[in-house]
């Protein structure tokens, strides 16, 4: 068995409220995306978009449903 030796940032489930810990996805580590992370919250199971806050060294939540629905209307208001 391999341990997993990456740094774990706090999380809480904007759904929920339940506090985990997520490593940074690859694009958020190599390629410097902050908002490019995805969790599943463990108590609740909503699927998550993560976004990493250097300043904090933690992840801010959304559900994915409300990422998407907020990123649609961001890109309706500017076409």
């Amino acid at each position: 068995m391999t341990i997993d030796k990456r740094p774990r940032y706090p999380m809480t489930c904007s759904q929920c409220g339940k506090a985990a810990w997520a490593t940074l996805s690859v694009f958020q580590e190599d390629f410097g995306m902050p908002d490019c992370g995805h969790a599943t919250c463990p108590a609740c199971g909503t699927f998550l978009h993560l976004t990493f806050v250097p300043e904090k060294k933690a992840f801010e939540t959304e559900s994915w449903d409300d990422y998407l629905k907020r990123i649609c209307d961001e890109n309706r208001d500017t076409t």
